[in-house]
């Protein structure tokens, strides 16, 4: 989807899309995955469910978006960060705070709100 529409981008650009399969750990792919990323889109979490609280639903979604954000400081620190995690305007700042409690630019976490 979201790789599909970048791969039109004008520039001499390679977009390269990822899904780990079930029975894989995030961890044991990510490194492949991210080594040489200038930009990585993170798609990550899981809807919220009748009856959730936002803070409940911040739990769950910011858990799965600090593994990847963890992983994209140690294998492409440079890349900028694209969430597209909800709620995004709590993880988006919780995720800039663990860069720069790392050391690095937090500017590089960014939020998408809008798909269409």
């Amino acid at each position: 989807g979201v790789a599909t529409d970048l791969g039109h981008l004008e520039k001499d650009v390679r977009v390269v899309g990822y899904q780990k399969s079930v029975e894989q750990r995030a961890k044991d792919v990510l490194e492949e995955c991210l080594r040489g990323c200038s930009l990585v889109l993170v798609p990550a979490g899981v809807p919220r469910k009748p009856g959730q609280s936002r803070g409940d639903l911040f739990k769950v979604n910011a858990g799965i978006a600090r593994d990847v954000v963890e992983a994209c400081a140690a294998h492409c620190p440079g890349a900028v960060v694209a969430l597209i995690v909800n709620p995004v305007n709590s993880v988006v700042p919780a995720m800039a705070e663990l860069y720069r409690k790392g050391g690095l630019d937090p500017r590089r976490i960014v939020g998408v709100t809008t798909l269409d």
